[in-house]
C-alpha cells in the first residue's frame, strides 16, 4: 500500500487523466486489496460515488462540473451533488418548479434500469420524503411540504394548460460542497 502522501498524489494524477474509476482500478493504483484502505485514502482528499450502477464508480469531489440540476455524467456514470440516488431524486423533486414525473426523472438521470427509479420513488413516497399526485393520468412527484407541493401542482397545471408538449419549467439547483 502506498503511504498517504504518495496515495494522494497518485489518486489526483489518476483522476486528472481518467476522471472516473472503479474500485478494482483503485486497488491496483494504491497497491492494496482492502476496500477500507482505498476509502480511507479517498476520504482524506474528498470523493464522490456514482448515484447509478449501485455506486460502482468513483471520482474526486473537485472533478465533476455539475449542471443546473446538480448532475454530472462521465460516459454512463452519473454523479450528483446530492450523493445517492434517493438524495438526488429528493433534491430534484424539491428543486423543480413544477414537480417531476418519472419520465422527467428518467430523462435527467439517464438510469440504465428504470426499475431503480421506480423503486426509489416508491420508497421515498412511503418514507414521506416526497408526495405523489395523480395529474392527467400520470403520477407527479412533488415536495413533501404541502405549501411547496401546491405551488408545484399549480405550475404544472399551468404548463400543461398552455401547451401539453412544452417543457415544464424547472428551477436551478445549486450544488454546494460540504
Amino acid at each position: 500500500m502506498l503511504p498517504p502522501d504518495a496515495s494522494e498524489s497518485a489518486l489526483r494524477s489518476y483522476f486528472r487523466k481518467h476522471r472516473v474509476a472503479e474500485i478494482s482500478e483503485l486497488f491496483r493504483l494504491l497497491g492494496t486489496g482492502s476496500r477500507m484502505s482505498v476509502f480511507r485514502r479517498l476520504k482524506a482528499i474528498g470523493y464522490r460515488s456514482s448515484f447509478n450502477y449501485a455506486g460502482r464508480y468513483y471520482t474526486l469531489a473537485d472533478v465533476p462540473q455539475f449542471d443546473q440540476w446538480g448532475l454530472w455524467f462521465h460516459r454512463d456514470a452519473g454523479f450528483s451533488c446530492a450523493g445517492t440516488l434517493k438524495a438526488t431524486v429528493v433534491k430534484l423533486v424539491e428543486g423543480s418548479a413544477a414537480g417531476m414525473t418519472p419520465k422527467d426523472l428518467l430523462a435527467l438521470l439517464k438510469l440504465p434500469v428504470a426499475n431503480a427509479l421506480y423503486n426509489t420513488l416508491h420508497a421515498l413516497h412511503h418514507e414521506a420524503r416526497i408526495e405523489r399526485q395523480e395529474l392527467g393520468g400520470y403520477h407527479l412527484y412533488v415536495s413533501a411540504d404541502r405549501q411547496r407541493a401546491n405551488k408545484q401542482l399549480m405550475e404544472r397545471r399551468q404548463a400543461i394548460g398552455q401547451e401539453p408538449s412544452s417543457t415544464v419549467p424547472m428551477s436551478d439547483i445549486r450544488c454546494q460542497l460540504s
